[in-house]
């Protein structure tokens, strides 16, 4: 759907206007919004990677299941969210993650201020309807983890991947803890000063106080 967000406000003698307009694709089976394009203005903090606003652009087609692969398991899921509703859901979370922080200064003050929009600030001004958008999930497991990977079958394009952020800070992943599975950043990962093993935080042994070094569980006693 497309929106459009015009919210005027008023600080420290100031008009100040926080102002968002792009598309929005919202998931009618769980209500949540799960992509975005902003065209014009504040940037919402939403969930998204272009996938599915780019799926939205082509015409709808009518696939019979009997053409699709035998051996391909796949469930068709009914969305649950009308129109009405699905435009309302997104009035919704564009207000709750739609924010202009302004800093001001007068004579007798300085101060920052969170301006948020009211859900009247939001208009819905086209809406596509409910689309089956074809989804191929992939599931990796490594030792104790399990990792999703989702594509657009449409148009081959990335929708969501567990493996891309640290499971201790979410900053970008760098290794994969060759112990317990775990995914680490630069930050948290580590190596065995014997065997080499990438280690996860948890798993790597630290000995030293000034030069630390780090051991995987089997040579943690070396």
């Amino acid at each position: 759907m497309d929106y459009h967000c015009f919210s005027q406000h008023t600080v420290a003698g100031n008009s100040v206007l926080l102002e968002s307009r792009g598309k929005v694709v919202v998931d009618a089976v769980n209500g949540q919004i799960i992509d975005w394009k902003t065209s014009k203005g504040q940037i919402p903090s939403l969930p998204g990677t272009g996938a599915y606003i780019a799926c939205s652009q082509m015409e709808a087609q009518t696939l019979p299941v009997s053409n699709l692969p035998s051996k391909l398991p796949l469930s068709v899921i009914r969305h649950e969210l009308d129109s009405a509703r699905a435009k309302d859901r997104g009035k919704i979370e564009l207000v709750k993650n739609l924010s202009l922080q302004y800093r001001y200064e007068t004579t007798r003050t300085r101060g920052e201020k969170t301006l948020k929009p009211r859900k009247k600030d939001v208009d819905i001004s086209s809406f596509r309807g409910p689309i089956k958008v074809p989804i191929l999930i992939g599931t990796y497991r490594f030792a104790s983890y399990s990792y999703v990977r989702s594509w657009i079958a449409t148009t081959g394009a990335m929708a969501y991947d567990s493996t891309t952020s640290c499971l201790l800070c979410r900053n970008p992943a760098t290794l994969v803890c060759e112990n317990c599975g775990g995914i680490s950043c630069a930050a948290h990962g580590k190596n065995c000063v014997v065997c080499g093993k990438n280690l996860c935080g948890t798993c790597a042994s630290a000995k030293g106080f000034v030069s630390k070094k780090y051991y995987c569980p089997q040579h943690k006693s070396a």
